[in-house]
C-alpha cells in the first residue's frame, strides 16, 4: 500500500493585514503549493508564478528535457542561459552540506525505487549495490562556469528544490508580506505565523508553534513518502551508503531556520542521523520518536502539544 503525504506542515493562522490578499496555487517539483500575499503586484505575482513554472525545467531528475538531466546525461554543463545558472546555484550551495547522511549524488540509487507507483515492488538488491558505485558528491566538480559530473555521477535535487525555490521567491518578495508552502516547506516574509506540523499517524495536528518573520520551516519524516512491503514500511529517505531507506528512531524532524532549503537539508541529515541533538547555532527543531516522544530545542516560541498520544518530554537543554 502506497501512501503519499504532500504536506506534513499546515499554516494554521496568517494573521490580517490592511492590504489586499492575493493567493494563487498549483503543483510543481512534484508537490502543491500555495503563495499567499498581501498588496503584491500583478507584476510580482507573475514573477513567483515563473519561478515556480520554471523549477521543474531546471531541476527535476525526472523530466528528461530538464537541465538537470541534461547534466546527469551529459556529464557536464557549462553555464549559459538562467536555467543553467540556477542549477549552478542551487548545486554550489548544496555540497557543502553532503556527507554520509545527506549526498545529492544519490539519483543513480534513487531512480531505483518508486514511491508513487500502485505496483509495490523493491528494487533488485544486485543493482542496488552495483549503482551504489557512482554514488559520491566528490565526484560532482565545480568550475567557475560549468559543471562536471566524473565515474557516471548523476544527481537528484528533490530533498533541496522545493527549499531552494521558497528562499528564491522569498527573496524576491523580501519588502512585502508573503507565505510560500510549496509541498510543506515554509518560508514567511514581513509577518509572523502560527505553524503546525501533522501526527505521523495523520489523524490531526501533533503541535503548534510561532514562525517568526523571516523564517522558514521543513519536515523530514518517514511518513511522508513511502511503501509497505510484506508488512515493512520503506521510506524516501535513502542512505547513500547503503542504498536502502535510513533506520531511524525518528519518526519525523521539523526544523526553523532562516532559509528553507538549509531547513530542508538539515531536517533530512538529522532524520537521517536517528537522534534528537543538534549543534548548529540559529537553528531550531522538533523531534518526534517512534514511541511518540516530542523533543525540542528551547528557542521555539508558543509550543503548544495538540495530540493525546504524544508526549512532550523535555525541551532540548533543560
Amino acid at each position: 500500500m502506497i501512501k503519499i503525504i504532500p504536506f506534513l506542515l499546515c499554516i494554521i493562522c496568517l494573521t490580517g493585514c490592511s492590504a489586499p490578499k492575493t493567493e494563487f496555487q498549483g503543483f510543481s517539483m512534484d508537490a502543491p503549493y500555495h503563495i499567499t500575499g498581501y498588496g503584491l503586484s500583478r507584476e510580482q505575482l507573475d514573477q513567483a508564478k515563473e519561478i515556480l513554472n520554471h523549477a521543474d525545467n531546471r531541476f527535476s531528475a525526472y523530466r528528461d528535457t530538464s537541465t538537470l538531466s541534461i547534466l546527469n546525461h551529459n556529464k557536464k554543463l557549462s553555464v549559459q542561459t538562467d536555467d543553467d545558472k540556477a542549477l549552478y546555484q542551487i548545486i554550489d550551495k548544496t555540497i557543502p552540506y553532503c556527507d554520509d547522511y545527506f549526498d545529492i549524488s544519490i539519483r543513480p540509487v534513487s531512480k531505483l525505487w518508486d514511491f508513487t507507483s500502485d505496483a509495490v515492488v523493491l528494487p533488485n538488491a544486485e543493482k542496488i549495490a552495483e549503482n551504489l558505485k557512482y554514488v559520491d558528491f566528490r565526484n560532482i566538480l565545480l568550475k567557475e562556469k560549468s559543471v562536471e559530473l566524473k565515474n557516471d555521477a548523476e544527481i537528484d535535487l528533490g530533498a533541496v528544490a522545493k527549499g531552494f525555490v521558497c528562499d528564491e521567491i522569498a527573496s524576491y518578495l523580501k519588502d512585502e508580506i508573503a507565505l510560500i508552502d510549496i509541498g510543506g516547506t515554509v518560508k514567511t516574509v514581513g509577518q509572523s505565523i502560527t505553524a503546525g506540523v501533522k501526527s505521523p499517524t495523520l489523524d490531526g495536528l501533533l503541535c503548534s508553534f510561532t514562525l517568526p518573520a523571516g523564517k522558514a520551516v521543513a519536515t523530514s519524516g518517514s511518513y511522508e513518502r513511502n511503501i509497505t512491503v510484506n508488512g515493512k514500511l520503506y521510506h524516501h529517505i535513502l542512505n547513500p551508503k547503503t542504498g536502502y531507506p535510513f533506520e531511524s528512531e525518528l519518526v519525523s524532524v521539523s526544523v526553523i531556520c532562516d532559509s528553507a532549503m538549509v531547513a530542508d537539508i538539515i531536517a533530512t541529515k538529522l532524520f537521517a542521523m536517528g537522534n534528537t541533538g543538534l549543534s548548529e547555532e540559529n537553528l531550531e527543531a522538533v523531534f518526534v520518536t517512534r514511541d511518540r516522544k516530542v523533543y525540542l530545542t528551547d528557542g521555539i516560541k508558543d509550543f503548544k502539544m495538540l495530540h493525546k498520544d504524544y508526549t512532550l518530554v523535555k525541551e532540548k537543554g533543560e
